[in-house]
Formats: C-alpha cells, structure tokens, sequence
C-alpha cells in the first residue's frame, strides 16, 4: 500500500517504514501518525514480514511534533485549559504509542539527526534503537512546554540520566545515548544504515513465531514493572504542567508573534537546538 507521508517498502522479510515529511524534519502530524500507524499494522499482518525499521528521510529521524499553528491547534489551546479535557487528549496519544509497543515483531528505530520531544516517544517504544554518533537526541519541552506524557525513559537509563535530561532538557549525542544505555549502540553515521540491515537481516533469519514468543515474554518484563501504569501517571503530570505560568506564556508568544519566536524565547537561555526546530 502507498502512503503520503511515509514510504513503505517490504523486501527479504524486513518491512522499512520512512517517515517522509523531510522539509518539516518528519514532524508528527496527525496525518503522518496515522500512516505510521496503517504502515506499522500492514508490517504486522503480513506473514513474510519479520523485522520493521522506523527511519527518517532527510535531515532528521523525528523533530518532535508538528507544532505549525492550524484553526485545530488553536482551539486545542483553549481546550488544554481544563485539564480533564487534556489528561484524555494525552490518553488518546497513549493509546498510539501503545500500538507500536504491542506490535508482534521486531521494531529497530534507526535514528539519525534531530530526535527530540515525541520523537524520542516513537523510538523509545521501539525494541532495540541503534544512533548515528552525531545525532541530537532531547527532550527540550520540559523547559516551558510539557513533561513527556509516554515516559519509557527510565526503562533504558539509569535514572539520574533520566533526571538530567527532564530537569535540562539538554541534548546528548548518539554516542552519548549509547553510553546511558538510551541506545543499543551508536555508529559513525555513514555505517548506521548498513548497521542497522545487518542486524535487521540476523533477526529475520528467526522465524516469526520465536521472535513474537521472544519480544511477548520482554515485554511483559517491563509492564510488571508497572509500565502501564507509569504511562498513565505521566499523562496526568504532562497535563498537570500544561497548567503552568511557563507554558501559558509560550502559548500566549506563540499566537502572538509565531511559533519560531516562542521557540526562540524558550531556548535563549540555554543556546541550543537552533531555531525554530519542532520540540513537541
């Protein structure tokens, strides 16, 4: 099946879903979720299919979500205003993130660029990640934005790694991200993408009943260590911090003077990321 904002190729038992907005940084877009989705359920239903690699096109593996102001993200801001409303926005995002994780087969995130906010969200609920050694890895948003509302950070870091990025929101390479444990390994960017079929390939060679027996029995590890309950929590507390003085004012600058300028005013005291960067 074709798709218009991922490319989706099945070949050799591997199924490479590339997420295809380059000129936005592969933005989550509602309607880029929604193929990410459709791709993710055909990998998962197609018999041949054993392993699945998530990449970006272009510059970046996934800049966080699209924050392009739109008649839908305006009235959202008003709507953030009763945290109710909010709490059961974020449960439906969970509900996505969810679907990946569930997914029966082998998910390698091949992570490459920019991958900050929701886009560390799409490749922590990955099963093995492998990064470019240069790649920007972050969560900026807890600056004046929000709290990660799919919180898998403390399964794969020990926690004041954890800490250190939620109370910065500070960038860390690739190298770094294999170094904390964020990443399985980190390559020099011009091996990822063969690093990345090699072991794509090594995995397909397992027939699909073993990976699936294999992937079920890890990740009902990590849900008794109360996943789903912690996804829950992080939902309520991303909400709870949507309330706060920070994030009004980001909002208010955003309708105000434009997305790069609120960007750009949440960043200046850090002097990072660059500008105008989606970080959602």
């Amino acid at each position: 099946m074709e798709y218009e904002n991922v490319l989706y190729e099945p070949q050799d038992n591997i199924a490479r879903i590339t997420l295809n907005r380059p000129e936005k940084l592969n933005a989550l877009s509602a309607n880029l979720q929604r193929d990410l989705g459709s791709a993710l359920e055909e990998a998962d239903n197609d018999w041949d299919i054993r392993c699945i690699i998530i990449r970006g096109a272009g510059r970046a593996f996934c800049a966080g979500a699209d924050l392009t102001p739109s008649a839908e993200r305006n009235s959202n801001v008003e709507r953030r205003n009763n945290i109710r409303w909010d709490i059961e926005n974020a449960k439906r995002g969970g509900k996505r993130w969810g679907n990946l994780w569930d997914i029966s087969k082998p998910v390698i995130a091949q992570v490459h660029g920019y991958c900050l906010a929701a886009g560390t969200s799409l490749a922590t609920h990955c099963d093995i990640i492998i990064a470019a050694e240069n790649a920007v890895i972050g969560f900026p948003p807890v600056r004046n934005l929000g709290t990660p509302s799919a919180f898998m950070w403390p399964y794969l870091m020990p926690i004041q790694w954890v800490k250190w990025v939620m109370f910065t929101g500070n960038n860390f390479s690739g190298k770094q991200a294999a170094e904390m444990g964020w990443a399985l390994k980190s390559v020099p960017a011009d091996q990822l993408e063969d690093t990345v079929d090699d072991l794509a390939s090594t995995i397909s060679r397992v027939s699909y009943e073993m990976l699936a027996a294999s992937k079920s029995i890890c990740n009902k590890a990590i849900e008794l260590m109360g996943k789903d309950l912690l996804q829950t929590f992080a939902q309520e507390v991303d909400a709870v911090s949507h309330q706060s003085t920070a994030v009004k004012e980001f909002q208010q600058i955003s309708q105000e003077e434009g997305l790069r300028a609120a960007l750009e005013w949440m960043n200046a005291p850090f002097q990072d990321y660059g500008k105008g960067k989606q970080q959602s």
